[in-house]
């Protein structure tokens, strides 16, 4: 039986982060709840509606330039949310992130409007560009870029991949 199981498995999960939705099972949600949301800091906002996680490890050691994310949980309705943490980036004074590969290859992503879609898209493009070895910096209004360190955008993709098991989508 083991055996049967072994071979007749799929080589790869599927990925199905390009489908926008927001529902959480409860499996991920338990998983998230006993196992991942230790390395996170939780807030109730919206008056007990959403719990919000934010990352531990980046907001304690926070370098000069990260894009701080938030998973914010709407557990009654059981959706979850990603959103750029405006608390502690102001997406106003910010165009874009440049991702530039080993090979040369720069790809500019520009920073989403406050809407649910516009985040999820920034945040599964940013994921996209985070999956490749590529440098990462942050286009300001005045076109000066700012380069964020390896470390920031690990703990970037480290919230993104909860968020996205979270979810369902990997």
């Amino acid at each position: 039986m083991v055996i049967l199981i072994i071979f007749t498995q799929p080589e790869d999960r599927i990925i199905k982060i390009n489908t926008l939705s927001y529902g959480t099972t409860e499996s991920a949600q338990l998983y998230f709840s006993n196992v991942r949301s230790f390395y996170y800091a939780q807030v109730p906002e919206g008056e007990g509606m959403f719990d919000v996680y934010r990352l531990k490890s980046l907001y304690q050691n926070a370098p000069h330039t990260f894009i701080p994310f938030a998973i914010y949980d709407n557990w009654r309705l059981n959706e979850a949310y990603i959103r750029i943490d405006t608390t502690f980036l102001d997406t106003r004074k910010w165009n874009a992130v440049k991702a530039e590969s080993p090979d040369g290859e720069i790809r500019t992503i520009e920073f989403p409007e406050p809407l649910n879609e516009s985040q999820y898209e920034f945040a599964r493009d940013l994921y996209y560009a985070l999956k490749s070895e590529t440098t990462f910096s942050i286009i300001s209004d005045a076109g000066v870029e700012f380069p964020i360190s390896p470390a920031a955008m690990r703990a970037s993709q480290r919230t993104l991949t909860d968020y996205f098991r979270l979810t369902g989508k990997l």
